[in-house]
């Protein structure tokens, strides 16, 4: 399984994909065009599964990448602040 999280803006993503230990595979900032996208994408194992804030532009996202991942996981604003805030 890889997970990936994705900070979502107007003209591109930062993402960022783990491995299921926690490892880090990859990150980088991803123009958001479908191709760009897909192309970031393909080179992980799957079955993947996306993180993204809620946002205006997450089903445009999931029309981009839909056919490459398992599924798309909608996080609330407020929780991706809280965690990211964490003292852990």
């Amino acid at each position: 399984m890889t997970h990936v999280g994705v900070n979502l803006h107007r003209d591109f993503c930062y993402m960022t994909a783990l491995d299921a230990t926690g490892q880090s595979l990859k990150a980088g900032p991803v123009a958001n065009e479908p191709s760009k996208l897909r192309q970031w994408l393909r080179g992980l194992s799957g079955p993947i599964e996306v993180a993204v804030e809620a946002c205006s532009f997450w089903p445009a996202l999931q029309e981009a990448i839909g056919d490459q991942i398992q599924a798309i996981h909608l996080v609330r604003p407020q929780r991706v602040k809280a965690i990211a805030s964490a003292k852990l």
